[in-house]
Order: structure tokens, then C-alpha cells, then sequence
């Protein structure tokens, strides 16, 4: 009995230091295991689980044991913890990143119905040059059903089924085609003065076609103001009684002109009869004007973004101020029939196909999220503090006027959102350094992406001249000079001392040699 006792005694005592010592050896290994810094809680390393198991050698006293199965299912635990950043379905921009628009991208936001549209009066070729491309930015923005019944008032057959032609196909049934049977080339840069002498050729015309415009208009719109986009040759008196018709029918809605000085001399001082034909009665309401002598494409450009970007500027930004509030601002009825011009900032914005090593490939595009901040700081003071962007060379006012920045990228309408909440942010201390009333818009127009490597980024600032519309007659007439401030710094040429020429004698007087440009 003894014997039996000292047995179950020693079996006791081994047992204990078996289970200690495989105690000791799991401690060790959890030691040396760690944890992945990645993995899941409750997921058991595959490393560790294979130690386990040679540790608890020989395997047929543990047989019973599902060791291969708790391997595999610790293999594939830790399989999850290398989880996929992006996956196919994932519509998250990267960290740093934002997703660009697509000009195929054309829906508003859920819910707008575009209740109140922009009625246009399109006269003349610049005017019908200019349309199809403010269209198509509406488009890009979304915001087409923002826009009216059109009157495409162009008297050259050519140039108006051109224009008609490349406008984008949702527009084209809005359009009321202008034309005159007597005049299928237009009057040929006849002065207005002309044109109205021979009123009788074309006036029954242009009422008619504009009775026409008007009752589709109040058929199938509800408008909130008429845009007259007028070119400065002899067509602008056919806009005259087309604009008549409309403040007949809508005496309450605003009209605003938009039109441009002419760089061909003899249309240009031609401008004071125009303006006093269409500023001077308290018809229009304000102008925005530019002049071709300068950056005229910048201008184009500003004037075809302007109005879908200040449409559609209502949807992003903390503080949004829609087309009809903003326009307001700037045209006051405390200063009637006053004028105002473009500053226009553009610059090109990297494209980037697949930020991220991780992600699947797409047709998804992106630009950096610093590199957007950085223009829209840069782009927004150099509108406010550089004469020379102006699009016309008379001082602006700088009282307690409203100045409206529209920043414009073809970014995501929802990213873009927190990128402008930034902009702003940053612009504090320079906005009450300057003491402007500046309001600061962002908008979302798509672009053509597909195969570019850039994408346009824009600041437009539209801001009121200090000065009466009649500094524009003195502008026009080639009796004002511009300030110097107005005018683009150019590189110069210097001349080392060794080389420059003594002054050329002529009659007796030196003449001091020029500066080569």
C-alpha cells in the first residue's frame, strides 16, 4: 500500500513539473511573439500557434486536439488584419487628395429645379461667339436648368448656325433664332446711326421675334433677370427694342448688360452712342464691360464662368450667396446704372491618376488638396491687389462697395466644401488688413479630364469703377490714357555701359536712344 501511495506520489510531483514547464515555455514564446501592431485583438499569430504546437510535442498524446484547424483559422484571422485601403466600391478620395469633376458630370444637386432663370438677350457676332461656351460652363456646373429662354438675335446667317451648331443639345429648344430677310449678312460694321435709318428693313422683324421669345418665356419659365450680352458694332441698336419689349412685360426684373470696348479703332469710338443708348434711362440696371485692347481672352473665359459659377457657388461654402443676391450686391439700386469689370486669375492644376499605390485603377482623377489651397490664396489676392488683371483700366472702387471672388475648380462639390471652409479660414487676418467687402464663392464646373495632365483653376473677381459710365466715353474715344499701374510688367533688356551709343544728334538736339523692349 505503500509502495502504491509513493507511486501516485511521484506521477503527482512529474505532472506538476510538466505543466509548470510547459507553462514556462508558452510564457517565453509569448515573449518572443508579439502581437502584429496591426492585428485584430482576438486573432492568435500564426507564428506563435505553430511554436505552440511543436512545444506540445509528442503530437499523438494530443491527438484529440484540434491543433491543424486552429492553425488555419489563426492564418486566416491574420489574414484580416491586412486590410485593403481602397477597394473597387470606395467612393473616399485619399488623404491629401481631391476627386476631380468631369465635364460628363452635368446633375445639380437632389432638388433643385432651377425655379428662377436667367432670360438672354444675345446680340450681334461677339455675342453669339460668346454663348455656346457660357452655356456649355452651366452645363459643366449642373445648373442648367437655371437657364431661360434665349434670343439669339444675330442677323448674319453663318454666324448664327454656327453658333446654334455648338451649343450644347439641352439648350437648343430655348433658343429663338433673331434674323431679318432683307439683311443675311448683318450691317457689314454700319454705325447705329445708320442701322436706324433704315429701321424699316428690319424693326417688324426683331418685334416679332421678340413677341415670340417673350411668350415662351413666360410659358415655360419663371425668370428673375434678363442677361443682354451686346457686341458694340452697329447690331447693338437691334438689342434696343428686343430690351424695350422685355421691361414692357417684366417692368419689376433687373437687366444686366455685359459688352465689351472694341480693339478695332473705328468700332471703338463708336462706344459713346451705344452706351448712351443702353445706360442712360435707368433701363439697365448695371454693366459689366471689359476691353478687348487687353487680356481679352482671360475676359472671355471670366464672362462665360461668371454666371453658372455664381449659380451654382449656392451649393458649396459655409456663407453662399446665389446669382440673384450676389449681382445684386455689386449693381446696387443706391448707384444706378453703374459699371463694372473682370480681374481674372488663371492658372493650370496637376492631375493625378492614381494617388495611391493601393488603389484600383479607374477613370477617377484627382488634384492635391495643397496645391488647390495654394492657387485659391495666391489667385484670390492677386485679383484684389493687381491693376494689371483688370479687364478694364479705370480705377475701381474700393468704399464699402461689395466685391464678389468666385474661386472655380472642377473639383467634387462636397470636398470642395471643406477646402473652402479652409481658404477662407487663412484669408482672415489679410481680409481685415485690407478692410475689402470682399465675398468669397467657390463653385464646382467640371472639366475634360480624361487624358490631361492639367485642368484650368480660376479666380474671377467682379468689382464696380469707382468712375461714372462717361469715363468709358473718354476711354473709348482714345482721350483718357490708361494709368500706367493698369499695364503687365514686361521683361527689359538692359544695356551694359560699354556698349550703349552716345545720343543721336538730330537738327542740333540730342535725342536719347530708346531702351531696347
Amino acid at each position: 500500500m505503500s509502495e502504491f501511495l509513493q507511486l501516485i506520489q511521484s506521477y503527482g510531483v512529474l505532472g506538476v513539473l510538466s505543466v509548470s514547464g510547459l507553462l514556462a515555455v508558452l510564457g517565453i514564446l509569448a515573449i518572443r511573439r508579439r502581437p502584429h501592431a496591426n492585428a485584430r485583438p482576438d486573432a492568435l499569430d500564426p507564428a506563435m500557434a505553430t511554436d505552440v504546437a511543436h512545444a506540445l510535442a509528442p503530437r499523438s498524446l494530443f491527438s484529440h486536439l484540434p491543433f491543424q484547424s486552429l492553425l488555419k483559422r489563426s492564418q486566416d484571422e491574420a489574414s484580416l488584419t491586412e486590410v485593403p485601403m481602397f477597394s473597387e466600391g470606395d467612393v473616399r478620395s485619399p488623404k491629401g487628395f481631391l476627386r476631380l469633376r468631369s465635364e460628363l458630370e452635368t446633375d445639380g444637386p437632389q432638388g433643385v429645379q432651377g425655379a428662377g432663370q436667367i432670360a438672354m438677350l444675345i446680340v450681334g457676332t461677339y455675342a453669339a461667339k460668346q454663348l455656346p461656351s457660357m452655356l456649355q460652363q452651366f452645363e459643366n456646373a449642373g445648373a442648367a436648368k437655371h437657364v431661360g429662354v434665349i434670343y439669339l438675335l444675330e442677323f448674319d446667317a453663318e454666324s448664327r448656325a454656327l453658333c446654334m451648331s455648338v451649343i450644347p443639345d439641352s439648350f437648343k429648344t430655348r433658343v429663338v433664332e433673331g434674323a431679318a430677310t432683307y439683311f443675311p449678312v448683318g450691317f457689314s460694321n454700319a454705325s447705329v446711326e445708320r442701322v436706324y435709318e433704315n429701321d424699316e428693313m428690319w424693326r417688324k422683324d426683331v418685334e416679332d421675334q421678340a413677341a415670340l421669345w417673350l411668350s415662351k418665356m413666360q410659358a415655360d419659365t419663371t425668370p428673375g433677370l434678363l442677361l443682354a450680352l451686346v457686341s458694340p458694332g452697329g447690331m447693338a441698336g437691334l438689342g434696343r427694342p428686343a430690351l424695350d419689349a422685355f421691361k414692357s412685360r417684366y417692368p419689376y426684373l433687373p437687366v444686366y448688360l455685359v459688352t465689351i470696348l472694341d480693339n478695332k479703332p473705328q468700332i471703338r469710338r463708336r462706344f459713346p452712342v451705344m452706351r448712351q443708348l443702353y445706360l442712360s434711362d435707368g433701363t439697365v440696371r448695371g454693366a459689366i464691360v471689359c476691353d478687348n485692347t487687353r487680356n481679352f481672352r482671360d475676359a472671355d473665359s471670366g464672362i462665360a464662368c461668371l454666371f453658372a459659377g455664381l449659380t451654382s457657388a449656392s451649393w458649396v461654402g459655409d456663407r453662399p450667396m446665389n446669382l440673384w443676391n450676389s449681382i445684386g450686391l455689386v449693381f446696387s439700386e443706391d448707384c444706378p446704372e453703374r459699371v463694372a469689370t473682370l480681374s481674372v486669375w488663371i492658372e493650370q492644376l496637376p492631375v493625378y491618376q492614381q494617388p495611391h499605390p493601393q488603389m484600383p485603377s479607374s477613370s477617377r482623377r484627382y488634384a492635391k488638396t495643397d496645391h488647390l489651397v495654394e492657387k485659391a490664396l495666391r489667385g484670390i489676392r492677386a485679383v484684389v491687389e493687381q491693376p494689371s488683371l483688370q479687364a478694364l483700366p479705370l480705377e475701381p472702387a474700393r468704399d464699402d462697395s461689395t466685391l464678389i471672388c468666385l474661386v472655380i475648380a472642377p473639383v467634387d462639390a462636397e470636398e470642395l466644401r471643406d477646402v473652402a471652409a479652409g481658404v477662407e479660414q487663412r484669408l482672415g487676418p489679410w481680409l481685415a488688413r485690407t478692410g475689402c467687402q470682399l465675398s468669397i464663392q467657390f463653385a464646382s464646373i467640371g472639366a475634360h479630364v480624361s487624358e490631361t495632365s492639367e485642368v484650368p483653376f480660376s479666380v474671377i473677381l467682379l468689382q464696380p469703377i469707382a468712375e461714372s459710365a462717361e469715363a468709358l466715353d473718354d476711354l473709348a474715344r482714345g482721350t483718357r490714357l490708361p494709368d500706367a499701374k493698369f499695364q503687365r510688367r514686361v521683361p527689359y533688356t538692359f544695356v551694359a555701359l560699354g556698349t550703349q551709343k552716345p545720343p543721336i544728334s538730330t537738327n542740333g538736339v540730342a535725342q536719347s536712344p530708346e531702351v531696347p523692349a
